[in-house]
């Protein structure tokens, strides 16, 4: 199939810019192109914003485009109407383009067109038909973040790549841009000691969090990935920045960076479309100034106007989710049969896993049968990342349950049954430095680590060590459907000794028939057809008990939560929300913000962040309170009104949504707001930005998941 434009209706603003708005079929069988007449108003470009909210992230936008048919009904202009209501998302679509002379056209939005048309009245030529298009940013809700794009949960992606992969691959309007069309302006101006400012570098390029920050486990334990509007809107938080289409260029800029440019041009980066930002490279870069003015030449107010008012912000908060009941994650599993991005938490020694309601799952291409016939055959869980920090230790406390598929007959080994479960963590920094740990090598009820290659249960059989014995199997019933018991491994481990990769490596062994001395003086259950009956595994959860977790000094944070405040007796508390990324505040938590300094990265603990190359560095989430303070601590006014262009409305001539406007002395940026094309005209709200410098408090409160486990190495 291919991509082509199917109907066009071009008009003029009566104040002389030329627009040309077009349909095109992204499964188009035929080239034929048909001519349109466009309504009065030519079409309303909306811009929605969270209501009374400075700091609101993604701005999606809407179009409305309403046509005539004139000449007496064409059949293949009905036939393409008829498909737009009735295809899927992200078929059709609407392209605005903006000339001064109606021959040379640039981009100046495009968007999906939903199915939503308005009905065809029962009248007399001429009629009208109501199209609504969206620039894609809404529609995130609804998808995904990883449903198109194959992110590796273990990986590290910049900020930017994450944002021009939603914008790229999952709104899927691209292909209005040639590769070498400016497609994305980033103006981020937060540095720290990691990140070198000038106008070369781009912060959001230059940092990173791992994408399992965003995929984490449900509560039956299996991950469910947030969407991708979810993970945008995040990344705009963090860095107090929106995002949105304007003129045919998607921008991520800095609300405050507004006011820093009615003093001095300010940083940015565009990158083409063909840039999705592998080298940290922007394609431009310099210093703009996007503010103008009301000044009754180029653009003046009209009548009807009035000025409201933001209240005074007494405080503003955000809390950091850095656990959930799950630090660290199984992302990968390797065997015998290679490496596979895990699909849930659970952890598997023999076949695949159990659990009510979902029943017996396996996949030999994941779990296989983990019985050590050879030396490979071995599950190996890698869970992240670990950096040397003091008091640093890991704590596990998982419930490991067997079960047997088949009926107490069919499976035939009645008598003296055992299965031996092996286990270790190991830690490998990469560079021939490998360490273990496992629940029987203990010193003061931790759990030591060592440079032997050991398994944990082995050698001496003895219990506690053989957890599943004799008759045990099946226990007071057959009934093979429920689980055959269980065993908890519950061990601490002593503080992490090296930097390096973490892996949870685990295998199990079955013996019968060997009376009363050591299991394996029996027979090994080796037989393909016996051992895929078999299942030993921890199900899938998501249990404040069931933890495999980084301590620090003995507790595990779950959560921090920054407040800034100025000292006044009334005033509003402005509630940024939970965010999955931030500083640190250890070079193990998964949404850390690791740092580049165009040669490394830092360990994502950096706590020196400035805003604009002022400032005496702090954590991310502090200068993020710090920035949305500063701009409402004295409130904010409010103009609510239209704003009407003078001139034509291309390049930097006329007003766009990415301008901040000067009105009667004080400088505003657009929020909830319309465009009427053919008349040139704004309306809706502005806010103030006027930052001032006043006594701030920082405070941070910790809050800690108390699992009330205690430390047992002898339970198995």
């Amino acid at each position: 199939m291919a991509i082509d434009t199917r109907l066009v209706g071009e008009f003029q603003s009566d104040r002389g810019t030329y627009y040309k708005v077009s349909i095109i079929d992204t499964q188009s069988s035929t080239a034929t192109q048909y001519d349109v007449e466009v309504a009065g108003n030519g079409f309303d470009l909306t811009y929605q914003t969270d209501t009374d909210d400075r700091f609101t992230g993604l701005i999606p936008s809407e179009v409305k485009f309403t046509m005539f048919v004139n000449d007496p009904f064409n059949s293949a202009k009905q036939s393409i109407l008829a498909s737009i209501r009735t295809s899927e998302y992200k078929r059709w679509q609407l392209k605005i383009e903006s000339s001064t002379n109606g021959s040379t056209f640039y981009l100046f939005w495009a968007g999906n067109l939903l199915n939503e048309i308005n009905p065809e009245a029962d009248e007399s030529l001429p009629r009208q038909f109501t199209l609504t298009a969206i620039c894609g940013l809404a529609a995130l809700e609804n998808i995904p973040f990883n449903e198109d794009v194959n992110y590796l949960f273990t990986s590290a992606y910049s900020c930017y790549r994450y944002v021009f992969n939603a914008i790229n691959t999952d709104i899927n309007t691209d292909n209005n841009w040639a590769t070498d069309d400016r497609f994305i302006r980033t103006m981020v101006d937060w540095t720290n000691s990691q990140i070198p400012r000038n106008n070369a570098t781009d912060p959001l390029n230059n940092t990173r969090f791992i994408a399992a920050t965003f995929a984490p486990v449900d509560n039956n334990g299996v991950r469910q990935p947030e969407t991708a509007f979810k993970l945008l809107n995040q990344i705009c938080k963090a860095f107090g920045a929106r995002l949105y289409l304007s003129e045919g260029i998607w921008y991520f800029i800095q609300v405050n960076t507004y006011e820093e440019m009615d003093s001095s041009d300010q940083y940015y980066r565009d990158y083409k479309k063909g840039n999705n930002g592998s080298t940290h490279t922007p394609d431009f870069y310099g210093t703009i100034d996007l503010n103008t003015s009301e000044d009754g030449t180029n653009i003046t107010r009209l009548a009807g106007n009035k000025f409201d008012f933001l209240g005074i912000l007494k405080q503003a908060k955000v809390s950091y989710e850095m656990f959930g009941s799950y630090d660290l994650l199984p992302s990968t599993i390797t065997n015998a049969s290679g490496t596979s991005n895990t699909v849930n938490n659970s952890i598997v020694a023999w076949n695949g896993w159990r659990s009510t309601g979902a029943g017996f799952n396996t996949d030999s291409g994941i779990y296989g049968v983990n019985d050590l016939t050879t030396s490979t055959d071995y599950a190996s869980f890698y869970m992240g990342e670990l950096q040397v920090l003091d008091g640093q230790t890991i704590k596990i406390n998982r419930t490991f349950n067997r079960a047997i598929n088949d009926t107490y007959s069919g499976w035939g080994f009645t008598d003296n049954q055992s299965i031996l479960f092996y286990h270790r963590l190991k830690l490998d920094d990469g560079a021939g430095d490998v360490r273990y740990a496992r629940s029987t090598y203990t010193n003061g009820g931790l759990a030591q680590w060592t440079s032997d290659d050991v398994w944990g249960n082995a050698p001496d059989y003895n219990v506690p060590y053989t957890i599943f014995g004799a008759s045990e199997l099946f226990y007071a019933t057959p009934d093979v459907s429920g689980d055959l018991g269980s065993f908890v491994l519950n061990f601490q481990t002593a503080e992490v000794p090296i930097a390096g990769d973490l892996y949870f490596e685990c295998y199990a062994k079955v013996y019968y028939d060997y009376g009363t001395d050591d299991p394996d003086t029996g027979t090994e259950i080796t037989s393909a057809t016996d051992q895929a009956k078999l299942y030993i595994y921890s199900a899938p959860e998501n249990s404040a008990e069931q933890i495999f977790q980084i301590y620090i000094n003995g507790e595990s944070t779950s959560k921090q939560t920054f407040i800034t405040l100025q000292n006044i007796a009334n005033g509003l508390t402005y509630e940024v929300g939970d965010l999955l990324i931030g500083s640190g505040p250890t070079a193990t938590n998964v949404g850390r913000l690791q740092c580049y300094n165009n040669a490394s990265w830092d360990d994502g603990t950096n706590i020196t962040w400035e805003a604009y190359g002022g400032g005496s560095g702090k954590a991310i989430s502090k200068l993020l309170l710090n920035e949305i303070m500063a701009g409402q601590n004295e409130g904010a006014r409010v103009f609510d009104g239209a704003l009407k262009i003078l001139t034509n409305n291309v390049s930097t001539n006329g007003y766009k949504f990415h301008n901040g406007i000067t009105i009667d002395s004080s400088l505003f940026v657009p929020y909830q707001t319309t465009f009427i094309a053919n008349e040139d005209t704004w309306q809706g709200e502005w806010y103030e930005i006027n930052t001032n410098t006043t006594t701030l408090t920082d405070d941070t409160e910790a809050e800690t998941l108390n699992t009330n486990n205690t430390i047992n190495t002898n339970s198995w």
